[in-house]
């Protein structure tokens, strides 16, 4: 059974095609790329708009309409042009707009409880920990390389597995110490 992609799919797919077998990728080339493949399969493209511009002119003529009336749009809030620097500094200021993950749900912060806050923050050291464990890694592997030497040049997609666990082995007592 042959299935026929969305214009959104479809993308999608290029995209892999474009990013498939690269060692680097240049994310503005590949954009570039998709947007002329785009251009040149007017059917596709057609679908593509079709599905996809509808919000986007929705909001834009939300904002002239805003505009129109000598308002302005502060995220969620419609004001005035002469409320609009007092408004705006009120939301800096202000925690009470504030979502947070917790969970499975986003929660405003004034309304998180003990375990919301629990959550939220367990899920933040998480993210924070994989992004320092990995910083970790590059630091390992980069110590190890010679000038003009890449990863692919000393260490094998095994030997990276086997370099992170042990890093991670020797944190682990460092992690219980601090607890």
């Amino acid at each position: 059974m042959s299935e026929t992609l969305s214009a959104r799919a479809q993308l999608r797919a290029w995209i892999r095609d474009e990013i498939a077998g690269r060692t680097e990728v240049k994310i503005p080339v590949i954009t570039e790329r998709v947007v002329e493949r785009l251009l040149n399969d007017r059917e596709l493209l057609s679908e593509y708009v079709r599905t996809n511009l509808g919000p986007i002119v929705y909001e834009e003529a939300r904002r002239v309409v805003a505009s129109s009336r000598e308002l302005l749009l502060l995220g969620d809030h419609v004001v005035t042009r002469d409320n609009f620097k007092e408004r705006a500094g009120e939301l800096r200021r202000s925690w009470g707009g504030w979502l947070e993950h917790a969970g499975d749900r986003n929660v405003l912060l004034m309304e998180m409880d003990a375990d919301d806050l629990q959550a939220a923050e367990s899920e933040r050291r998480k993210r924070g920990d994989a992004e320092h464990e990995l910083a970790d890694l590059w630091a390992a592997l980069r110590a190890r390389l010679k000038v003009d030497q890449r990863v692919k040049d000393v260490f094998t997609p095994e030997h990276i597995e086997a370099v992170r666990l042990s890093l991670r082995q020797a944190a682990a007592p460092q992690l219980v110490a601090a607890t």
